[in-house]
């Protein structure tokens, strides 16, 4: 008796967020192809946990613009805290269907907040978030090897030790 090959079922489903995800959560995504689904936009609530934590008066202003991971990629930066997971505006986009929100220092001290919507990225931000080894140096990179789609996905690369953990 041969046993009949079965295509897996595509799952439309959604993990409710509330706060931020936790690995197991997005492992489950990736797993079944479902996406996260955060009810309530951040925006607003990231804003006000910016201005209302700020400790300087130059923290109360800015923040509010977002850096793209390809507009650094290869530079080290050391991430201070994960500031939120947003919806992704790209509803028919592959992925978690959200991204995470960053806010980092660059080497010469200028603090960004940096968009991430890499699974790589995200899981391994989430990652060191549960395991309280935030803030760490780390960089995005490509991959050196394509997707079977012929994309390059973007990949976190840690880079504590050589930055001297400082």
């Amino acid at each position: 008796m041969t046993r009949k090959e079965t295509t897996p079922a595509v799952i439309n489903a959604e993990i409710e967020i509330i706060g931020l995800p936790t690995s197991d959560q997005v492992r489950m995504a990736v797993q079944t192809g479902a996406k996260l689904y955060i009810p309530t936009p951040a925006t607003e609530v990231d804003i006000v946990n910016r201005v209302s934590s700020a400790t300087r008066a130059e923290d109360v202003f800015g923040g509010n613009e977002l850096t793209k991971v390809k507009e650094i990629l290869g530079s080290s930066l050391k991430v201070l805290e994960i500031e939120s997971m947003r919806p992704s505006e790209f509803a028919n986009s592959g992925g978690l269907g959200a991204y995470l929100v960053i806010r980092a220092a660059d080497v010469d001290g200028n603090i960004l907040s940096v968009a991430i919507g890499s699974v790589d990225g995200i899981i391994k931000l989430l990652k060191l978030h549960e395991l309280g080894a935030l803030p760490r140096w780390v960089a995005f990179e490509y991959a050196s090897k394509p997707t079977k789609a012929g994309n390059y996905p973007i990949n976190l690369i840690d880079r504590h030790a050589e930055m001297g953990g400082r």
